[in-house]
């Protein structure tokens, strides 16, 4: 009877020994992969390209000014597309989304632009309006 408790009690401290080193090799598993990480963004970022989470970052304030004159300032990812800006102004403005077009500089803005690709900057100014047929 005392062998099986000894026998039962080594068996006990055995799995915690191994339970406890899994623990410690998936605590410096998940550090290492936060550093790959860090020095891969470091990397990109000495060799001159940007780092996928300084682009996503990257953020610029808008405004936006209706037929009334009324301006709305918006902060947005340069990466956002205008079409989910229409539709947040559409509901502050109490506007059909499906009406309203915009417009930077006289051209015409499409849904699927983005502030990146129009190359605009912060406190531009862009024209909201209803379309007209």
């Amino acid at each position: 009877m005392l062998k099986q408790k000894e026998d039962c009690t080594f068996a006990i401290d055995e799995f915690r020994r191994e339970n406890k080193i899994l623990e410690i090799q998936n605590v410096f598993m998940k550090k290492d992969i936060t550093q790959l990480k860090k020095d891969l963004d470091e990397r990109k970022r000495l060799e001159g390209e940007p780092c996928p989470s300084a682009v996503e970052a990257a953020t610029i304030k808008l405004k936006l000014v209706g037929e009334d004159r009324n301006v709305i300032h918006f902060k947005v990812k340069k990466n956002t597309q205008f079409g989910k800006l229409k539709r947040a102004y559409s509901e502050h403005a109490g506007v059909s989304v499906s009406s309203l077009r915009f417009r930077f500089e006289g051209q015409r803005i499409n849904d699927d632009d983005t502030p990146a690709k129009l190359e605009l900057e912060e406190g531009d100014i862009i024209e909201a309006y209803p379309e007209r047929t």
